[in-house]
């Protein structure tokens, strides 16, 4: 390396001394005018250019649609072959290769079942780690996925009662159609259990009743007497609200009696 620093050292000023001694009058300068040949052209010309021009875009064409001919019977037979031959053989080639991961998960599991299983309880349990971890982290998520999903659950509701406004109508005569032929067909085929049911009822309810009576001797007596005051609280009120009542009252007594005994005149 310092031997060729040295020798380009020498080399350079030797080689601007040389050029430096060459005399100026040694050189021609200004150098003498180039006189150009000059060629006449005529309409000849031109259109002989243009004939040349012409075969020039007529072969580029014939050899660019050669080409596009080319390139599309290759594409074309590529899609067949690959339709008639390559997507048979592509399915063929998956369907075994999942039949042989079957197979190989198969002979494993008939193996090694409990490494199996463990690996899918370890699976578990890193996964609910997983979870427990991201809760402590974020203690309001399953909170918010909740409400989200309940606000997403109503803008769905109210978008679909919008778009769609007699399907809640039909809906619900949809259900009472269903519920009333489902009762229907229920005291069809369970009309002797209804029957043993309602008087079971009716048994349970007398007993009930005789009971009631039994540790509460006087409860016949005091209901009669609170139906007695009930009913003469409601006419007193009816009076008050009405003064006229008990007129219209007898009035109207009258009126039916007297319609009953023409009736019953007319009839005999």
């Amino acid at each position: 390396m310092i031997a060729m620093k040295r020798l380009f050292s020498f080399v350079l000023p030797g080689l601007c001394l040389l050029l430096s001694a060459i005399p100026a009058y040694a050189v021609e300068w200004p150098p003498p005018v180039y006189e150009m040949p000059r060629v006449a052209y005529d309409g000849s010309a031109f259109n002989v250019m243009m004939e040349s021009l012409r075969i020039t875009l007529g072969a580029i064409t014939n050899t660019g649609f050669r080409i596009v001919g080319v390139i599309g019977s290759v594409i074309l037979i590529s899609i067949i072959f690959n339709r008639l031959f390559l997507g048979n053989l592509h399915l063929a080639e998956g369907a075994a290769r999942r039949e042989f991961n079957r197979r190989v998960k198969a002979y494993d599991r008939a193996r090694n079942l409990d490494s199996v299983v463990e690996d899918r309880v370890s699976d578990m349990e890193v996964n609910l780690l997983a979870k427990n971890r991201f809760r402590q982290r974020h203690p309001y998520a399953d909170l918010d996925e909740r409400i989200y999903q309940r606000e997403l659950s109503y803008q769905a509701n109210v978008e679909f009662s919008r778009r769609h406004p007699d399907w809640e109508i039909e809906s619900a005569v949809n259900r009472r159609e269903v519920s009333i032929l489902a009762q229907n067909d229920v005291d069809r085929r369970s009309h002797a259990l209804l029957v043993d049911s309602a008087v079971h009822r009716m048994e349970v309810s007398h007993d009930a009743k005789q009971e009631y009576r039994r540790q509460n001797p006087g409860y016949d007596l005091d209901e009669a007497v609170y139906r007695r005051e009930v009913s003469q609280d409601a006419k007193q009120e009816v009076r008050d609200r009405n003064p006229d009542y008990d007129v219209n009252e007898t009035l109207y007594r009258r009126e039916v009696s007297r319609e009953a005994t023409r009736r019953e005149r007319g009839q005999h």
